[in-house]
């Protein structure tokens, strides 16, 4: 089961990088990421995040330039953004 929803994931973060992605997210490989970062906090909308091997879900509340805030209801979760090997959500890129 972890490995299905890792490989969900994985596919959406390339569906979400591919040549059909608006062109706010085609620049750089991390612009994906942080279009869904930024849609999770204006929408409200959780992610699941999976970080070395391990997941963390819940709501984007701030992203900076080097971590991301996450709150679930265990609390806060301050991760860097560059340890993110993959993120999955019911968000959609405009």
């Amino acid at each position: 089961m972890k490995a299905l929803l890792l490989s969900l994931a994985t596919v959406l973060v390339m569906t979400i990088a591919g040549p059909s992605t608006p062109a706010g997210a085609q620049g750089k490989p991390d612009d994906a990421l942080r279009a869904a970062l930024e849609e999770s906090k204006s929408s409200g909308k959780g992610l699941t995040f999976h970080i070395k091997g391990g997941t963390i879900g819940g709501g984007v509340t701030a992203v900076g330039d080097k971590f991301v805030t996450v709150k679930n209801q265990q609390g806060i979760a301050v991760i860097r953004i560059d340890s993110i090997d993959a993120v999955a959500g019911a968000i959609t890129l405009k």
